[in-house]
């Protein structure tokens, strides 16, 4: 009897294991190993571009060069934070990007902003081309690339305009 009780929750326990992770509840990352080469051998230097907002409703656009490895999410990171230095001269809070994960598929990115990215008073439009410049300038860098996900210190990213709890196409909107 007892043995039939352990096999029943062990069962149990590993279908709702399965279904949270299938359903992206939770989410597994592995850690990335790493070489005993040099970075320096691993690195090659690459230009990208920057799309920033500006309040005049244009995008600037600034070519950068940056030094990039053969790990995707390193590089996405770099970009990231570039891109957020670049923001700090329009009046937007000063955040910074705690890390960046990628989906196995490497289709889905998840962004891990350090607090809130945007200022609380700002338009819906401002905040929504905002995150334009930045799918564009994560596009141009991986066009492999289709949803983002916004976190805020390990927590769905909450707004009382924007929707943040699905992933957000990274085309579509703002063309």
């Amino acid at each position: 009897m007892k043995n039939k009780l352990l096999v029943w929750t062990l069962l149990l326990s590993a279908g709702a294991l399965g279904y949270l992770i299938h359903n992206e509840h939770i989410i597994i990352l592995f850690p990335e190993t790493y070489s005993l080469e040099s970075t320096s051998s691993q690195s090659k230097p690459s230009n990208i571009s920057l799309y920033t907002w500006n309040q005049n409703g244009t995008y600037s656009k600034e070519t950068i060069s940056l030094m990039f490895t053969n790990t995707k999410r390193k590089n996405i990171e770099q970009i990231v934070k570039k891109w957020l230095l670049a923001q700090e001269y329009q009046t937007i809070p000063v955040t910074t990007l705690k890390n960046a994960a990628l989906s196995f598929d490497e289709k889905d990115l998840f962004i891990n902003f350090s607090s809130y990215p945007f200022n609380r008073q700002a338009s819906i439009y401002a905040k929504l081309s905002w995150i334009q410049g930045l799918f564009k300038t994560i596009k141009e860098y991986n066009a492999s690339i289709e949803h983002v996900y916004f976190l805020a210190q390990q927590k769905t990213l909450t707004d009382y305009e924007l929707d943040f709890s699905h992933a957000w196409p990274i085309e579509g909107f703002l063309e």
